[in-house]
């Protein structure tokens, strides 16, 4: 069984860190924020089944922004 997931979020840059963005991902950061975004998404939402996306669907989703942002931060967004 396949299951679909629809995923919304934003992220923000500091000002402070932009260089440091720029030495990681020149200028294609969006893309690159894009790419580990939708690879930790994968990650943690392949953890679970579809019965779990039901019953424990904000659990799911506060353990999903967790992980987000923990990688985000490693590139300097938030």
């Amino acid at each position: 069984m396949n299951l679909g997931l629809h995923v919304s979020f934003q992220y923000k840059l500091d000002k402070k860190t932009i260089p440091q963005l720029y030495n990681l991902t020149n200028v294609n950061y969006a893309g690159t924020l894009n790419r580990i975004s939708r690879d930790v998404i994968l990650k943690v939402g392949g953890q679970f089944n579809a019965t779990n996306y039901w019953t424990d669907r904000k659990q799911i989703g506060d353990f999903m922004k967790i992980q987000l942002n923990n990688e985000l931060k490693k590139t300097f967004a938030m």
